[in-house]
């Protein structure tokens, strides 16, 4: 694929794109998996390194008019401390979030690859099979 060179930024301490895609794809040969998160990874290109996905994420708090390094220190604070508090609060715990959050977006993949009629369909067999 032309994007594992790349290197977009987790902001939990993963920079490149075969690193991401590693904890969401568990096999980066489907095809499939890959080619739904291309545009992901096409939008996140001008985030290269760490500090400028926490400061991306920074902007987007209750920072505005701050400077840059309080920017990165509030996004790192969130990230440390808010998101997933129940798989680690502390400073190390930045991969242990990432696989938790790859885990999340690699469950919500098979939403992506049935149909609206089939999953009607199928609920429809399932209801009609247990009560009539």
């Amino acid at each position: 694929m032309f994007f594992f060179q790349q290197k977009n930024s987790l902001g939990l301490g993963i920079v490149t794109d075969a690193d991401i895609l590693n904890y969401i794809c568990y096999d980066i040969d489907d095809t499939e998996m890959v080619e739904l998160l291309r545009p992901s990874f096409e939008e996140a290109q001008p985030i290269q390194t760490q500090e400028i996905a926490l400061d991306y994420i920074g902007k987007r708090g209750s920072t505005v008019g701050a400077t840059s390094d309080k920017r990165i220190r509030f996004a790192n604070d969130i990230l440390q401390k808010e998101m997933f508090p129940h798989v680690g609060v502390g400073q190390f715990s930045g991969k242990k979030k990432a696989h938790f959050l790859g885990y999340m977006v690699f469950l919500l993949f098979p939403f992506f690859f049935f149909s609206f009629f089939s999953f009607f369909f199928s609920f429809l067999f399932f209801f009609s099979a247990c009560f009539f």
